[in-house]
């Protein structure tokens, strides 16, 4: 629940908890609330064992990478860059929660070196690709109903800047549940249609209005790629 990558519609269902699509939690935009429970002294033991446990585990792996066969030295690496992602984004996870209660610098840095550090790897893990990157990872119009590509929350780091934002409340809108919605709900539920277009007018017309921002976020995607650290606080 804590390692998962968090989008506005999973923010969104976690509140009917019939309707999550994910394992529920305590989301770093409401662990400062003094009423949410857990607390966040009941999950701190946790985030910091999978913080240990799997730096632990990743760093064992790597120490086997001499003795594996050169025929199947391509799915070592794989598995090997899979659990160091793993690894990185338990510490991020951990550090930013950290950072809530705290507000220490040091867990900020901490969090950042985690996100670096995963985007070196993410990097690494591009060019094993058997297509170009562009095709797979890149924000483009395809035959979805998404405005990316399968990877392109990968290449962005998505979820680990949302979660940063949402921990360190860049903007003002991290509280909201629709901050950073990358997905057209109307059209990925309904598809092409009536209904479509009238959510988009809509979308056009809160847009104009700073107030409503945080309704025009949920009802539709960036008409164009968002890029991060820039894109996280609204200009």
């Amino acid at each position: 629940a804590y390692l998962a990558g968090w989008d506005t519609w999973a923010d969104i269902g976690s509140l009917a908890s019939h309707a999550s699509t994910q394992p529920l939690r305590v989301g770093l935009e409401e662990v400062r609330l003094p009423f949410v429970r857990p607390s966040y002294s009941a999950i701190a033991p946790l985030l910091l064992a999978m913080d240990t446990q799997f730096g632990v585990l990743s760093d064992k792996l790597a120490t086997l990478r001499p003795v594996v066969s050169p025929d199947t030295l391509s799915l070592f690496d794989d598995l090997a860059d899979a659990m160091q992602m793993t690894a990185l984004r338990a510490t991020q996870v951990r550090a930013l929660y950290e950072y809530t209660q705290n507000s220490s610098q040091q867990s900020l840095v901490e969090a950042m070196q985690a996100l670096a550090s995963a985007g070196t790897v993410v990097q690494q893990r591009e060019k094993q690709y058997r297509v170009p990157w562009e095709r797979i990872g890149s924000w483009r119009a395809n035959p979805t109903a998404y405005s990316y590509t399968y990877l392109w929350t990968v290449h962005s780091q998505y979820y680990m800047w949302r979660d940063v934002a949402q921990a360190t409340l860049l903007s003002l809108e991290a509280i909201s549940p629709c901050y950073m919605n990358i997905i057209d709900p109307v059209d990925v539920a309904f598809g092409e249609g009536i209904l479509l277009n009238v959510t988009l007018v809509a979308h056009e017309i809160l847009e104009r209005y700073k107030w409503a921002a945080f309704a025009a976020d949920c009802l539709a995607a960036p008409t164009s790629e968002p890029h991060y650290p820039f894109s996280v606080g609204r200009e």
